[in-house]
């Protein structure tokens, strides 16, 4: 800092959030040496990368795209007897080829819970899900699918177009000024009126895996830091 020249008494924001108190400490000892005041600006931060440029777009639609492919060939090869967690391998194995890192490969067995792993074996009739992300050149992406071993029954056929409808509409919901709120609301409102227990909800891409916006319902907590100071509900 004192080599930029910054003039005393200034106030530096830094991204302290995911930094051990101990790093910040020193941070902001070192800094007070020269007169400079050190304030955190992570939910700041976090803030501007909401609005991404399209070049921050064309990486993250890269690293869905390898994504994506790669599950599209590893998926439909899972028969009854094929362990999960030897899928898994395939991917991470498959992606760092194509330079991405794996970020994550989870599956929920026999729809509990997702983990990454576990001995769990496809059996026919199961109906599960999968969700895949990939690192490529620092931005994230994250996708998910529904993985069914066999024939898809019925009832779960209609719960996935249900929860399909209900991702329409919050699309459809996806304008400037929208409340994240807002758009939460209007995707449960499908699934509450066809009695369907759920709770449908979002969350943005970018240098995290969960940035800005989360599409929750309105806490009425706000985004804080040593700069910023804003309604959650933006």
């Amino acid at each position: 800092m004192a080599a930029q020249g910054w003039a005393t008494d200034s106030r530096i924001g830094i991204e302290l959030g995911g930094l051990p108190q101990s790093e910040a400490t020193t941070i902001a000892a070192a800094a007070g040496r020269h007169g400079t005041t050190v304030g955190d600006c992570t939910q700041a931060m976090r803030l501007l990368r909401m609005r991404k440029t399209p070049q921050e777009v064309e990486l993250m639609r890269r690293a869905a795209v390898i994504g994506e492919q790669t599950a599209a060939a590893a998926l439909p090869e899972v028969t009854a007897g094929t362990r999960i967690v030897d899928v898994r391998q395939r991917f991470a194995v498959e992606v760092a080829g194509r330079g991405v890192q794996l970020e994550h490969f989870a599956f929920a067995p026999q729809g509990m819970i997702l983990t990454e792993v576990g001995d769990y074996v496809a059996a026919t009739g199961d109906t599960t899900f999968v969700d895949y992300g990939c690192i490529y050149q620092g931005y994230y992406s994250d996708s998910g699918v529904t993985l069914t071993v066999g024939a898809l029954a019925a009832s779960c056929r209609r719960d996935y177009d249900l929860l399909g409808e209900s991702m329409a509409a919050g699309l459809s919901a996806l304008r400037p000024g929208t409340p994240a709120s807002q758009v939460q609301a209007i995707m449960a409102a499908v699934t509450r009126r066809a009695g369907f227990d759920s709770f449908p909800h979002g969350h943005g891409l970018g240098l995290e895996m969960r940035d800005y916006p989360i599409l929750v319902p309105d806490t009425g907590l706000r985004i804080r830091d040593d700069f910023v100071d804003e309604p959650a509900d933006l």
